[in-house]
């Protein structure tokens, strides 16, 4: 979002455009754009949004200087489909326990309260709860576009291409939870002079190491075809909006596409 807000401060400072091509041979162009889509879930598909960021390069002019073709390289995000969700989980690990104690010693028998640490580890077992489960889906893409001037300052083009996107998940707003615990026994070391026995402190969270069955992260096939159109408002910035398949992660009951995006170009 700071970045759109920046790149539109500087469309504005500059906002008259000259006749030059919109796109073609050794043009470097990069896009700034916001995402809507969709995700399948167990229960619909549901609404994600998400960030989209390009970069293209000019390849070669074709059809009378009107036309190009170009390499694209794609980084984006999609994030949603929150659904609700029964959950088996397990969980193992450790966490560390510290003691105070008072020592006495030294040649005039000073006291001081020193400290023991334990690594403790009997954090271990199988839980369930129901919790919200949201999707975030991290792409990468390389492909190829075709870019044509219809008018001046109007650049329209098609991109199509492929890459592979990265999935995860996030849970959040438990209830019903079975076998889960936060413990938190965390304490202060005591001072010397209030000193009345040792003090065990100590904090564990299962929340924090549970890990969800059938929901490790994994790669899928990516792909795209879009069309789109930007308008330049001056010799480098430009206004565009893109529709199709912007990013489309490919795996049955897990599909998820992006089919809107709406940014800013800058042309180097």
């Amino acid at each position: 979002m700071i970045g759109v807000v920046v790149l539109l401060m500087l469309a504005a400072s500059s906002f008259s455009a000259s006749s030059a091509e919109t796109f073609g041979k050794g043009s470097v162009v990069i896009n700034l754009q916001g995402n809507i889509g969709f995700m399948d879930t167990p229960d619909d598909n549901k609404l994600a949004y998400g960030g989209r960021l390009s970069f293209e390069f000019g390849l070669a002019d074709i059809i009378e200087d009107k036309g190009s073709l170009g390499l694209v390289l794609v980084a984006s995000d999609l994030y949603g489909g929150t659904y609700e969700s029964l959950n088996a989980g397990k969980y193992n690990y450790s966490y560390t326990s510290t003691t105070y104690y008072k020592e006495q010693g030294g040649v005039f028998g000073q006291r001081s309260v020193i400290s023991s640490s334990t690594t403790v580890h009997n954090r271990k077992g199988d839980c369930a709860a129901e919790c919200d489960v949201t999707r975030n889906d991290a792409t990468l893409m390389a492909g190829i576009s075709f870019h044509y001037e219809f008018a001046n300052h109007l650049d329209t083009y098609m991109m199509i291409g492929g890459g592979a996107t990265y999935c995860t998940r996030s849970f959040s707003n438990y209830y019903n939870e079975i076998n889960l615990s936060v413990v938190d026994h965390r304490r202060d070391k005591p001072n010397v002079n209030n000193y009345d026995g040792p003090v065990i402190s100590y904090y564990y969270n299962d929340y924090n190491h549970v890990k969800w069955l059938g929901f490790d992260p994994k790669f899928y096939p990516a792909a795209m075809a879009l069309i789109g159109a930007r308008y330049f408002l001056s010799d480098h910035f430009a206004l565009g909006l893109e529709a199709g398949l912007n990013t489309f992660t490919i795996k049955k009951n897990l599909n998820a596409m992006t089919v809107g995006s709406l940014g800013l170009s800058y042309k180097f």
